[in-house]
């Protein structure tokens, strides 16, 4: 039997808004990637990057709209399992991590898809970690603060 391969969006995007009080920070998103697709979000400081990146992964609420992502909608899902496989690489990220946080506690949290290193429920791969970090040459840096790392 030949290979299907999948027709469904990886994201799809419907008249998403999201406001902060009297501001308007989105106002009507429409957006759908396809499988094998590959995007940047580019623009100017204030015009709403973060904030789409943080609605996607749930950090944020739409005021209204809808998200689907991976085949799951959002406030249907658990997004926190969701965020477990997805990646997004952004320097807003940075502010919602606490600046006491070791740079190995930042790695760890990735397990758990979460931003700052709150919760010791799972059971933790420090040597898996550890090894992640000196494949990027900055194992040196493991127990350094956060807050005093170069971003």
């Amino acid at each position: 039997m030949p290979h299907q391969q999948e027709t469904r969006p990886i994201l799809s995007i419907d008249e998403l808004f999201l406001e902060r009080g009297e501001t308007k920070i989105l106002k009507g998103i429409n957006w759908t990637v396809q499988p094998g697709e590959h995007w940047a979000i580019l623009g100017a400081n204030g015009s709403g990057k973060s904030s789409l990146l943080a609605a996607l992964t749930a950090y944020l609420s739409p005021n209204s709209g809808s998200i689907q992502l991976l085949g799951d909608n959002y406030g249907e899902s658990d997004w926190q399992e969701v965020r477990e496989r997805i990646g997004i690489v952004s320097s807003s990220l940075t502010r919602r991590v606490p600046a006491d946080e070791t740079a190995l506690e930042t790695v760890l949290s990735g397990a758990n898809a979460q931003l700052g290193f709150w919760t010791r429920e799972k059971k933790l791969d420090t040597g898996k970690a550890l090894r992640c970090l000196g494949r990027m040459k900055v194992r040196k840096l493991a127990y350094r603060e956060w807050g005093v790392l170069s971003q």
